[in-house]
């Protein structure tokens, strides 16, 4: 609020209590200092009439500069007086105010009684005994400011009589306006996590680094899901160097990977590199999977590594990276469409070399690659909020040179069972020479596809569908004459669906000759102490 001036032609009766105090000072403009140097008080008591007042500059010494004529300064306003140059100044002034640079300046006003006085003092070291408010000589300096800058009071009007503890460097000056004290807000602390009933929350740490105060609602967090506005609310007041902590509540989340950024606004934060926060939740199981993994290229090779999208919708991919064991990092960009392939290559030129029938848009150059082992490797599918999306380890004894490792199947979990060396070199950016399709019948026990040769590298998908979230299962494979060739699990399970990947081998990894097997299920429910049995066939083909 502007200040209103009122000029007497008489001499009321105001309180003298009232409390006027040096609010903002700009004393070492750009360029020459004449003509655009200002001085804005305050007024946080009653009505005052300043008439007689002065204002004092200190160098080597205090002295008058300028005598107020008839003027009040109403309760709760500012008055500007500043030099002819000044736009919209209250009121006329020479000043001439020091500079500082070399000791310490001041500037004070003073009662016509000398009974009340403020003073800000700047610069130092104190070399001409300046005094303060007290009287005594003083120890309590505000910086000296730039060119440009002025000195700003943090609370306006609120005076402590310590001019270091009472100013700041102000890079945006105010005159005749309220000061805004430049304010540090962080997004400290920021998760996403199961709130314990499958709805889903965002927890923040929010902190004030900063000495100043923010006022209930005028900062706010913005909430975006899944790159989709999702919720803006106003926060609470935030005290000087304490911390304040909101939950918002996102609800329930489909299978998949969610993201959610947060955006921490205020309009006077001086820093916002620490007002962003980006983390992620993995519902089920991953979305986006390796499916492909050229460890061992040929000599005028690169190494790459596929993945592929199973779920129904796209992924912005720019937060994932993959990670060796030993830490080294696989960095990339990009995009994968929903049953889509995205190939991350270490050379651009190298691969399409090699793999010209590749779509340039679903081939990325990694940012940053690390070499893949060609003996035993385990590999991390992550994202930079620290969740892992996927794990696959791999034995380089598996492919031969050029030859690379392909997933027999993206619905079925990274075991070792559901990777083999590819059958025609290696697929990038298509559907995998191994690919076995998973079509569940609705049986407690299917295989799928049948029949099929082991002899070509084919593989078989046997399943289980038990009523039970807990269960001792055994499935063994029998010939026809009754003889047991193959156990293929025989262990407790935690599921109440789950595959197995055949290759058609007995118990010594030998395969098996062609012809009809019998696979059996046993299996016991640990709750209900049930028993499920059921046998099917499988087709072995040359």
């Amino acid at each position: 609020m502007r200040i209103l001036l009122i000029f007497l032609l008489f001499c009321p009766v105001i309180d003298l209590n009232a409390e006027v105090v040096i609010n903002e000072l700009y004393y070492d403009p750009p360029g020459s200092d004449s003509g655009y140097e200002w001085l804005e008080l305050y007024n946080s008591g009653d009505d005052l009439d300043l008439s007689g007042w002065s204002i004092q500059k200190g160098g080597s010494s205090f002295e008058t500069m300028y005598v107020f004529p008839e003027v009040i300064i109403l309760s709760g306003c500012y008055l500007l007086i500043a030099e002819e140059n000044v736009p919209a100044a209250d009121l006329i002034a020479p000043l001439a105010f020091q500079n500082g640079g070399s000791a310490t300046d001041g500037v004070r006003i003073v009662a016509p009684d000398d009974n009340y006085s403020d003073t800000i003092l700047y610069d130092s070291p104190n070399t001409n005994e300046l005094p303060d408010d007290s009287g005594n000589i003083g120890t309590s300096f505000a910086p000296d400011v730039v060119s440009g800058h002025s000195l700003a009071r943090i609370s306006n009007g609120w005076d402590t009589d310590q001019s270091g503890d009472d100013f700041f460097d102000c890079e945006i000056p105010t005159p005749g306006a309220p000061n805004f004290f430049p304010v540090d807000l962080e997004l400290t602390e920021f998760s996403m996590q199961d709130a314990g009933n499958g709805e889903y929350q965002v927890n923040t740490v929010i902190s004030n680094l900063s000495t100043g105060d923010v006022d209930n609602l005028a900062a706010w967090l913005e909430i975006v899901v899944n790159s989709q506005p999702f919720v803006d609310f106003y926060l609470p007041g935030i005290p000087a160097l304490s911390v304040i902590t909101q939950t918002v509540v996102i609800g329930y989340l489909d299978e998949g990977y969610h993201v959610t950024e947060i955006y921490l606004n205020y309009q006077f934060d001086i820093e916002l590199n620490n007002n962003y926060g980006e983390t992620a939740a993995l519902v089920g199981e991953s979305p986006v999977i390796i499916n492909e993994i050229m460890f061992h290229p040929l000599a005028e090779g690169n190494e790459w590594i596929e993945l592929y999208n199973r779920s129904s919708c796209g992924y912005d991919v720019d937060n994932f990276i993959i990670i060796d064991e030993i830490g080294g990092i696989i960095s990339f960009s990009g995009y994968i469409d929903s049953g889509s392939f995205l190939v991350i290559c270490e050379d651009q030129g190298l691969f399409l070399a090699e793999y010209p029938e590749v779509l340039p848009e679903i081939l990325i150059e990694a940012l940053t690659w690390t070499p893949l082992n060609n003996t035993t490797e385990t590999l991390f599918l992550s994202d930079s909020c620290g969740i892992c999306l996927e794990e696959v380890s791999y034995e380089g004894s598996e492919c031969s040179a050029g030859v690379s490792l392909e997933r027999i199947n993206p619905a079925l979990f990274p075991s070792g069972d559901n990777f083999t060396a590819c059958l025609n070199g290696a697929t990038p950016g298509s559907m995998n020479s191994v690919y076995v399709e998973f079509i569940p019948t609705g049986s407690s026990l299917w295989i799928v596809p049948q029949p099929f040769s082991p002899r070509k590298g084919e593989h078989t998908v046997i399943g289980v569908a038990l009523p039970e979230l807990i269960s001792r299962v055994t499935i063994r494979i029998f010939d026809l004459a009754g003889r047991h060739v193959r156990t293929i699990t025989d262990q407790t399970l935690q599921a109440a669906r789950f595959q197995y990947v055949w290759d058609g081998s007995d118990g010594r990894n030998r395969k098996l000759i062609p012809g009809i097997y019998l696979v059996v299920l046993e299996a016991v429910g640990q709750e209900t102490e049930s028993v499920y049995e059921n046998v099917k066939t499988a087709v072995i083909s040359p």
